[in-house]
């Protein structure tokens, strides 16, 4: 793996960064570095958050120089794969999905964008098997890659002032699932009752490295059917990779 960049993000941050095209495998070596420093036990260190191609360490510059953490956080650089699949094992997990109508209001505009039928958007986006590349946003709000390029469309001109939880959006490549009710400018194509954040006890369904599969929900089932606290009922195999 080619050396990190390191910039300053504001003065209680440094931003590691890959200049490499986005892939799982590169997510997972960030995923590991975040392992090795959290087992490193840096003096100073305060939060580390991982993204699609970055990693954000935050620390206390009263405890530790810029300069310096820039040095540990080089030394643990990973010359391969830890032992985080150990101890972390990644998971694929099915989330089921009620597209178009009330729960996906902008289906039928990318059907239409796209031209081709609401059930061939469908088709396409549960095709796939996505990566959790990164969670953020919203607790618990999975970033997943990536959404097949003929359904691939941006953001909303006018974002809502209310996405209710649970709704499954498309912006550019990426799809991702609404974890609480916010604001937003996705575009929604469906909706799940599953949670994906459980508050009460700070709990997220995914972490970075899982994957993540969608099926729809057949028209005899109704939304009050599913069980949003079903998680065990969701996993599929769990996997090292």
């Amino acid at each position: 793996m080619e050396k990190p960049f390191f910039k300053p993000a504001g003065d209680l941050a440094v931003i590691v960064e890959w200049k490499l095209p986005v892939t799982p495998e590169l997510n997972r070596y960030i995923t590991d570095l975040k392992f090795r420093l959290e087992l490193g036990e840096i003096p100073g260190i305060t939060d580390i958050v991982p993204a699609y191609s970055t990693l954000m360490v935050f620390y206390d510059p009263g405890v530790i120089e810029y300069s310096l953490l820039i040095e540990e956080i080089s030394r643990l650089l990973p010359r391969e794969q830890s032992d985080r699949r150990k101890i972390h094992r990644n998971k694929t997990v099915i989330i089921p999905v009620f597209y178009g109508g009330e729960y996906g209001p902008d289906l039928e505009y990318i059907a239409a964008a796209k031209n081709m039928s609401v059930e061939d958007v469908v088709k396409m986006h549960c095709g796939s098997v996505y990566y959790v590349y990164m969670i953020g946003f919203l607790p618990g709000f999975p970033y997943l890659g990536f959404v097949d390029e003929r359904i691939s469309v941006g953001r909303r001109s006018d974002p809502r002032q209310m996405v209710p939880a649970g709704s499954v959006g498309i912006a550019g490549r990426q799809t991702g699932i609404y974890s609480i009710s916010s604001p937003g400018g996705w575009q929604i194509i469906g909706r799940t009752p599953v949670k994906l954040f459980k508050a009460e006890n700070n709990e997220f369904l995914l972490s970075v490295g899982d994957k993540v599969i969608f099926k729809p929900v057949g028209d005899k089932v109704k939304f009050s059917d599913i069980d949003p606290e079903c998680w065990g009922d969701l996993y599929g195999n769990s996997e090292g990779d």
